[in-house]
């Protein structure tokens, strides 16, 4: 059975941002005093914040300092390469075009930091009314 890349690529992530779940609560759980709730609520905000950066990133809203950073590291080298681009925005256009082409998967982070920060209440919930 052939799988396209986009394919190989969101079962990776999904599977990723999955196993990243148990390897992380089950130590803070028996290891430390933190509750159920605060870990659920901690891992949520990290995978929302991670969603919301990386969408923030792919939108292109770093591209200038990345291409002028870049700039100026290759100012101190002697026979520095000349990049890719002459001027911040021809880089700023094959990003963004790249970007086009290559979807990330924000749809396993969402779902699951979605899915953590409601157990998180639901837990702090049973935790104060039982």
């Amino acid at each position: 059975m052939l799988l396209l890349p986009e394919t190989k690529k969101k079962i990776i992530v999904w599977s990723v941002a999955s196993l990243i779940l148990p390897i992380v609560i089950l130590p803070l759980h028996f290891f430390s005093p933190m509750t159920l709730s605060n870990i659920f609520l901690m891992l949520g905000i990290i995978y929302l914040g991670v969603a919301g950066l990386v969408f923030v990133y792919r939108a292109g809203t770093f591209d200038l300092f990345n291409f002028q950073f870049v700039n100026w590291l290759n100012s101190w080298r002697r026979n520095a390469p000349a990049g890719r681009d002459r001027t911040a925005n021809d880089s700023h256009l094959r990003k963004m075009d790249w970007r086009k082409h290559h979807h990330f998967p924000y749809w396993a982070f969402v779902i699951e930091g979605s899915l953590l920060l409601v157990a998180s209440l639901v837990l702090a919930l049973v935790q104060v009314y039982a």
